[in-house]
């Protein structure tokens, strides 16, 4: 077979698929496994380019600790210095989304991932490349406190998670505000206050999973920190 430049090529029901971005003048080679959709490729893909092509006014010094240094778009590094692979699971239908063990560079994602809004899929795509880091242990979540209330005395709840009651949930939570459940907090907090392309609908759903995710936060002190920028 004759090599054409430029071709993407997807090999549907097939191990391996290779998708190429031509972004920034760099090339990544993500592969896409076990798909047999091309249509779910092509919205990751979307939502990838979507996060990479934000323009920034400027950043805060904890969202540069986490995602580098200047105030531009770092979220291509941060994603592809962690993440090779992207396959498709039909197990862990309770999930969306999880790193995998023995395989940290891959995402796994099931059918409810693309039942999510787009800001939501990449919150949970750069909370999962989080997780693929050997520093922090995998920043491996802690269950939520009982009760785990807010400033005010009252139950924490994610709205965007159906309303659940967040108070003893098993592996619902994070101790620290740097881990996967923190960064995405302080992502999408830099998307809804700094996003100098973004249009007011999206900035407000950033502010809004900002808000939400915040809570999954066990420290009133770390969670202050965030809101802080510290």
């Amino acid at each position: 077979m004759k090599k054409h430049e430029g071709r993407i090529l997807f090999k549907l029901q097939a191990s391996i698929l290779a998708l190429f971005f031509f972004m920034s003048g760099s090339i990544h080679a993500l592969e896409f496994n076990w798909f047999n959709d091309d249509k779910e490729v092509e919205m990751i893909s979307s939502d990838l380019e979507f996060l990479y092509s934000l323009k920034f006014s400027k950043t805060n010094l904890l969202h540069n600790k986490v995602f580098g240094e200047g105030n531009k778009n770092t979220y291509k590094e941060f994603f592809e210095e962690r993440i090779n692979t992207i396959r498709k699971s039909n197990t862990m239908a309770n999930m969306y989304a999880f790193n995998v063990d023995g395989y940290r560079d891959t995402i796994a994602v099931t059918n409810n991932f693309f039942k999510l809004p787009r800001l939501l899929r990449i919150a949970i795509l750069i909370h999962e490349a989080r997780h693929s880091e050997e520093t922090g242990n995998h920043w491996h979540h802690a269950d939520c406190p009982i009760p785990h209330l807010d400033d005010h005395g009252k139950p924490f709840v994610s709205d965007i998670d159906g309303g659940v009651l967040l108070s003893g949930k098993r592996q619902a939570c994070d101790s620290s505000r740097l881990g996967s459940y923190g960064i995405v907090s302080i992502m999408m907090k830099n998307i809804s206050e700094n996003c100098e392309n973004c249009n007011l609908e999206m900035k407000e759903q950033a502010h809004k999973i900002y808000q939400d995710i915040k809570k999954r936060i066990i420290s009133p002190l770390e969670r202050r920190m965030i809101e802080n920028n510290e």
